[in-house]
């Protein structure tokens, strides 16, 4: 498992605590929304006096911060989720006076920085292979190149003397050439499997 797919898990999980948080609490929604303004704002598309639907809002898209492929659209709706907690988490504060809510703050700014990674990570697994990819399929280019010129050499030679080796030297970079073009296709491999992975 790694990092970023075990991030998400524990941000899944840590939804799923704050759900248990809000359902434990009895408030009427008049209250909670009139005290609330954040819920008001841009943080969230809900307009609703149910506090339910903030938390399915909330919960939507924590299920699409683990699909998104492109990394700047997972960067921006990794603000927005961290933002939605923080919403939460000053409900929580409103109407929760005890040590669970002081808990619960610390638990919080685990998630802010877990969500910060998840984005991070997922960023730079992406860049990461890309830029080995770019590198081999430049070297793949060489090496097409380089195998042109030594059949070249060798077609043009008549003699006997040096040819064992002008063959030999075509040989080695076809196998070279082969070698590159593997290492090309578990690139692309795990390329693809990263992406199945965020979808």
């Amino acid at each position: 498992m790694n990092s970023s797919t075990n991030n998400y898990q524990i941000l899944c999980q840590q939804f799923e605590s704050l759900k248990e948080q809000l359902n434990a609490i009895s408030i009427l929604p008049e209250k909670w929304f009139a005290k609330n303004d954040l819920f008001n704002s841009t943080t969230f598309y809900t307009r609703s006096d149910e506090l339910k639907d903030y938390v399915l809002e909330l919960e939507n898209n924590v299920k699409k911060l683990g699909s998104i492929q492109n990394v700047q659209l997972m960067e921006h709706l990794s603000v927005r989720v961290a933002d939605q907690f923080s919403c939460f988490r000053g409900l929580l504060n409103s109407v929760v006076l005890n040590t669970k809510s002081k808990t619960y703050n610390a638990t919080h700014r685990k998630q802010i920085n877990k969500v910060k990674q998840f984005a991070k990570q997922a960023r730079a697994s992406s860049r990461s292979l890309y830029e080995e990819l770019s590198k081999l399929q430049e070297f793949e280019r060489r090496l097409v190149d380089m195998v042109a010129e030594k059949q070249q050499t060798l077609n043009k030679y008549s003699g006997q003397a040096q040819r064992q080796t002008l063959q030999d030297d075509v040989l080695v970079t076809h196998q070279r050439l082969g070698r590159c073009r593997q290492a090309i296709s578990k690139i692309e491999e795990q390329i693809q499997k990263l992406d199945e992975r965020q979808n």
